[in-house]
């Protein structure tokens, strides 16, 4: 039974999306990973550190759903796959961290390996020593949060789902494995995670990084329900992203693209009235053809140098903006389950403004529950 993380037809944003800060699929390949997190405050992109050696070496491995960030080697000298999300946290409330784990190098049974957190020494930081996962660094006090599963054992012999869950009106700290909830611990003070970023595959430059592939890494700022997380352990989720820049323009999304939801839309707002031009559909963001992206419009229109166009082709629309120079474009998504985590970007291309046109950011979108 398919269970949708989506309010009825797009109407609203679910429950899922509310306060979700970091929502990383790792579709889509290239040199950065895509933060499809609904309305985040933190940046649509993050760049890779890659410094891997012993394959497999890129960025990117089959993950539980689509790709996965591929994992380093914590032996010495480290190998390393870090996505830098931009995210400057300031948490002092409720939060939920979830992610899939796989050991799929087969890495030894770890001393210390850090998966994510804040680079900077004595920091809030996910890590795993010996069989279990810990979570620690002003996460709620100064207190170790373990599991009791051997996240290490289940992670070797495949795909296992993690989701630590803080909620400071109960004063409880809760890991669930693969949607079940272990014994809650009581939490030991008040949470207070802050830094100048947060990177997943690593903790700071010089510790171990993760051995264990990543899939669908998730930051909340407030406390997941059980039924959110079983969700998340069982089904493919959808997600929008708003990367990149655009140059007078900029292109949004009201709700995310849920299998079902018919009323999803590409929404373009500019100043210019009246103006027409056109929304590329594309379904690679790393190449149009045989055309390296992103590429800078600049090649082509000397006045747009410095604006970055980052999507394919496949598909060509027409639209003409309103009086007010806004506009959207209609993205129905079929309830056909042939659709689960096909991936589509989108930009858009408009007559006007002070460079004579104007581009929109690209959007990127998976489709999913």
């Amino acid at each position: 039974m398919r269970i949708h993380c989506l309010l009825s037809l797009g109407l609203a944003a679910s429950l899922c999306a509310q306060n979700e800060v970091l929502y990383y699929k790792f579709e889509g390949g290239g040199q950065k990973a895509l933060n499809y997190a609904f309305n985040s405050p933190a940046p649509g992109e993050g760049p890779i550190t890659n410094t891997l050696t012993t394959a497999p070496t890129a960025s990117f491995v089959p993950g539980r759903f689509g790709d996965a960030l591929t994992s380093g080697i914590a032996v010495s000298p480290y190998e390393a796959n870090v996505v830098d999300t931009g995210w400057a946290p300031s948490v002092t409330g409720d939060y939920t961290w979830a992610m899939w784990l796989n050991n799929l190098r087969g890495s030894p049974g770890p001393g210390l390996t850090y998966v994510a957190g804040i680079p900077v020494s004595g920091s809030f930081r996910i890590y795993s020593g010996s069989s279990i996962l810990l979570t620690v660094g002003n996460a709620g006090g100064t207190a170790y949060y373990r599991t009791v599963a051997n996240i290490y054992q289940m992670a070797t012999a495949g795909w296992v789902h993690v989701a630590f869950v803080v909620d400071t009106t109960a004063m409880t700290a809760t890991y669930y494995v693969n949607g079940v909830a272990e014994p809650s611990t009581a939490l030991a003070g008040l949470p207070n995670i802050s830094g100048p970023t947060f990177t997943i595959g690593r903790q700071n430059a010089t510790s171990a990084p993760s051995i264990y592939d990543i899939d669908e890494f998730r930051f909340l700022t407030r406390a997941a329900t059980p039924a959110e997380i079983l969700v998340w352990a069982n089904a493919n989720s959808a997600g929008s992203s708003n990367f990149g820049i655009g140059c007078d323009a900029a292109m949004s999304t009201a709700s995310t693209p849920a299998i079902g939801n018919l009323l999803y839309s590409l929404d373009v707002t500019t100043s210019v009235p009246n103006t027409v031009g056109f929304m590329a559909l594309g379904l690679n963001r790393n190449n149009a053809g045989p055309i390296a992206l992103p590429v800078d419009l600049g090649t082509f229109v000397p006045a747009m140098g410095g604006c970055p166009w980052e999507c394919s082709n496949e598909v060509t629309q027409l639209m003409v903006l309103d009086s007010q120079g806004n506009g959207s474009l209609p993205f129905p998504i079929p309830p056909l389950p042939a659709f689960d985590g096909v991936q589509f970007y989108a930009q858009g291309l408009f007559f006007g403004g002070p460079r004579g046109l104007m581009s929109t950011n690209p959007v990127g979108m998976v489709l999913g529950n």
